[in-house]
């Protein structure tokens, strides 16, 4: 299964943090449980908001993580979501 769903509009992210805690935190929560459970193969995307934009270049998944919106804290609770399935 390939995850692309989620509230995007990083604006309104800002605003709306409850909305985007259900939609993308709970989503992929619940999504990740339910593939685990048939034992099925998951794909997931993330973002680069997950990192502080600090770094003037391209980020790695090696990089450090430092969330700095409201968009990318939640992302990263859903990679951390995905990772412990």
């Amino acid at each position: 299964m390939v995850h692309s769903a989620a509230y995007t509009n990083v604006y309104c992210c800002e605003k709306e943090k409850v909305k985007t805690f259900r939609v993308n935190v709970l989503g992929t929560r619940d999504l990740s449980i339910a593939v685990r459970n048939i034992a099925a193969k998951f794909f997931y995307i993330s973002t680069d908001y997950i990192f502080d934009g600090e770094k003037g270049g391209t980020y790695y998944e090696y990089d450090s993580l430092d969330p700095k919106t409201i968009y990318g804290m939640p992302k990263l609770l859903e990679e951390n979501f995905v990772k412990e399935q």
